[in-house]
This record gives structure tokens, sequence and C-alpha cells, in this order.
């Protein structure tokens, strides 16, 4: 099933429905080629950290990521990351640390939440700024706002069902869908399941299985 979309103001892209449906995550990440206050590093931590390694070296970032399996860890560098982590085996603010000569990120995005949002935080620059986009693990960790304001980092959450309602993502949707059109970034699809296998896929992505999205067909 072929979808065609508009990409921005001077392309159509064809796009299968697979990576059309991966692409609209990418919506969430604000493009900003043009900023001043470029990211010297940051660090994506999650799956939508897939979009974020993509988006954040696209503006000339250095990009720290982190991945539960050494497999994992393989395709982020493979992706473009400078420098990834297993989870499992190491305790990543150290080697944030060490990776960045003991001054931290600039820019944090970060959807996990619990003990994951805490050590972020650990892992940051004075004047650096994270971004929550979730609490996929349930944890009910509140931000260390004692370490934000010793650091004079600031911390903003996004929802991007709220966002959609506003209308305020559609101009960075169609960048990203540009720079889709132009080859300069990909969706990332793991596997695509039919419909009538979807409980199969609930189980694949409850056994985190999945590097990138999982589509359900019709």
């Amino acid at each position: 099933m072929e979808q065609r979309l508009a990409a921005g103001a001077h392309a159509d892209v064809d796009l299968t429905f697979q990576p059309a449906a991966a692409s609209a995550v990418k919506g969430t990440i604000g493009v900003k080629s043009d900023d001043p206050d470029r990211p010297r590093w940051t660090v994506a931590v999650s799956g939508v950290g897939m979009a974020g390694i993509q988006i954040a070296k696209h503006v000339g970032a250095r990009v720290f990521t982190t991945a539960g399996t050494d497999e994992k860890v393989a395709k982020c560098l493979k992706l473009g990351a400078d420098a990834a982590v297993n989870y499992t085996k190491q305790d990543f603010p150290p080697e944030v640390m060490k990776f960045t000569n003991n001054t931290g990120v600039n820019v944090v995005l970060e959807s996990v939440g619990g003990q994951v949002l805490l050590k972020s935080i650990q892992a940051m620059a004075p004047l650096g700024r994270l971004v929550t986009v979730g609490n996929s693990s349930r944890g009910a960790e509140k931000p260390d706002m004692e370490t934000l304001t010793r650091k004079n980092c600031s911390f903003t959450s996004f929802s991007l069902a709220r966002q959609m309602g506003y209308g305020g993502v559609m101009g960075e949707m169609a960048k990203v869908m540009d720079l889709c059109a132009q080859g300069k970034m990909k969706s990332i699809v793991d596997r695509v399941f039919p419909l009538r296998e979807t409980a199969a896929a609930h189980r694949y992505l409850a056994e985190r299985k999945n590097f990138g999205k999982v589509v359900l067909r019709p």
C-alpha cells in the first residue's frame, strides 16, 4: 500500500506504508539546523533516540546513546552515534563523562523515566537542556531539581498528542519529511506484522526484541 505524502513546500515523497508510519514519530523533535546554540554533545536514551540520533547528526551534534544489548549498540553506531554503551553492562553517566572530557552533554532526549531520567540529569553539562517525551518504565522517580538548579539546567516535557491538537508540530514534520526525501534521514522499521498477528507484535515489543518501529499492516 503506497501513501503519497507532501514533504514540505518543495517535494512530494512516495513512501510505503511502513516507513511512512514510522516517520510520524520524528515530528516530535524540532529540526533547527540554523540554531546558533548548536548542541556540542547530546544523549539519546530510548527508541525515540533513533530519530534523535539522525536529527542531532544533521545539525552537527556529537551523539552519545544507550541500548540494552551489544547488538543494538552496534546498530546505534552504524546509524551515526559517535559513542554508545550497553546500559545493562555499564552505568552510562560515567561513560558520558569519559567521552565528553568530564563536561557532560548539552542536550538530553529521554523517554524512559525512572532511574534513567535521574541518571540522564547526572550526565548533563552546566546550562544543559533535557527534554522528556515519555515514561516507558512507569517509574515513580521525580526529576532531581537540586541537581538541575545547581547546574542551571532546563527541564522540558513534551506530549505529541497535545502538540498535534495545537498544530504546533506540523512545520517540524514537514522539515523531517524533507530530510527523508533528500535521503538524509530514514525510518527504521524493524519488522512488519500482518494485522491478524497483533498479539505476536505486542509480544515482540514486550520482549524488547525490536530495534526500530514495529508496524501492523492491514
